[in-house]
């Protein structure tokens, strides 16, 4: 700027004002270019998809050792659970569970399960087979029976998406028998996973025998399973310290209302296999029998 103004007697008014728009631009674009960017208080977190891959593969492959692990060693059980389960129209029910096999993962059936309220007074008597589900109401002295398929505990009313068998191997620490695909191994690749959560990872597994959405904790420790659709039952877990694969409290809920809690007592081993008598469902006389309808939730 002092070189502009020792010499700005020698310049005519043109000639000047065209120097000082050609140094005004020259401060103009250098100021552009060496003008740091404007301090922040912290950096930018990392995009999330430089470490997913990584979390992705440790929680499945977490998931797939254990399961596979703990498949062949449940036997003979017997497993006391509370439940508390809502209908759509706000109505509560609380009861007791007793739930007892011989815990062959292969073929779980038969599988007898009684439902109480207060002591010794039995409100439902369920036998599962593979080919039959039995309710004996003995309040109603009638006996619900399906042997279509029908076999969720959503068509006896209580909101369970699940066949006994289902539900028992939920409960005895064997979900991966439901939500691995067939022949997955540990040393396999790892699914493409949906998304990164607070929690853990997010796959989405069509071809599991439960298909659906289902989240796993770092540790391989299920999360929550969520129905494939928009409007599909939720399942999530919250599993022991010393069992990431045995939960003790499940939470089932539905958007149209109807939820269910099943928290658990004890699960315990049986010294000796039950035997047909022992997982029968023996009905009183006159006891009156009646198809079950099919679920519509």
């Amino acid at each position: 700027m002092s070189f502009l103004l020792l010499h700005d007697h020698m310049l005519s008014g043109s000639r000047k004002a065209a120097l000082l728009a050609l140094f005004g631009l020259f401060l103009l674009c250098s100021a552009c270019v060496t003008r740091p960017p404007a301090p922040t208080d912290s950096a930018p977190p990392p995009p999330v998809e430089e470490h997913t891959p990584g979390e992705a593969k440790l929680a499945w492959y977490a998931f797939v050792a254990r399961s596979a692990k703990v498949a062949e060693t449940i036997g003979p059980f017997r497993l006391t659970a509370s439940l508390r389960y809502t209908d759509e129209s706000g109505s509560s029910t609380r009861i007791s569970t007793l739930l007892w096999g011989n815990g062959n993962t292969a073929d779980p059936h038969p599988l007898r399960l009684d439902l109480s309220a207060g002591i010794g007074t039995t409100v439902a008597a369920i036998r599962e087979a593979d080919r039959q589900f039995m309710a004996f109401v003995p309040d109603e002295k009638t006996v619900y029976v399906s042997e279509e398929g029908n076999r969720s505990l959503v068509s006896f009313g209580v909101p369970i998406p699940l066949t006994l068998a289902d539900l028992t191997l939920l409960l005895t620490g064997r979900a991966g028998v439901l939500f691995l695909p067939p022949g997955v191994s540990a040393d396999g690749p790892t699914p493409q996973f949906e998304s990164i959560t607070e929690k853990g990872v997010r796959f989405k597994l069509e071809k599991a025998p439960l298909a659906g959405i289902l989240e796993l904790e770092r540790n391989g420790a299920p999360v929550s399973w969520q129905e494939m659709g928009e409007s599909g039952w939720l399942i999530a877990f919250e599993n022991q310290e010393d069992n990431p694969l045995l939960p003790r409290r499940l939470k089932i809920s539905h958007p149209k209302g109807y939820s269910a809690i099943i928290v658990m007592r004890e699960l315990e081993k049986a010294g000796a296999p039950f035997t047909v008598t022992q997982l029968g469902l023996a009905l009183p006389a006159g006891t009156a029998r009646q198809r079950l309808a099919s679920a519509t939730q």
